[in-house]
């Protein structure tokens, strides 16, 4: 899952026996710089289930968000164990 997709310039780089997911904010995503997520939501409220996902990557999203310590629990929910957080800020 990749949070704050953009343009889904990380897809590329992804396996292809993999599965990419491109997640970005309505409000930046979509009116600011054109995103092509696969869905649009709020990093604090991925619409997810819990463990389901092996990697999640917030690459220089996190310093942008309103509620970023809410945003890292939801990544740790979605996460299933020895998940992978890929981060930058």
């Amino acid at each position: 899952v990749d949070v704050g997709c953009g343009n889904r310039w990380l897809q590329r780089h992804v396996g292809r026996d993999d599965t990419y997911f491109g997640l970005d904010s309505v409000e930046t995503g979509r009116e600011l710089y054109g995103a092509r997520p696969d869905v649009h939501a709020d990093a604090a409220f991925l619409p997810l289930s819990t463990g389901s996902v092996d990697c999640l990557a917030l690459l220089d999203v996190l310093e942008h968000l309103e509620r970023p310590r809410r945003a890292l629990k939801e990544a740790a929910r979605v996460l299933r164990p020895g998940g992978r957080l890929v981060l930058s800020v």
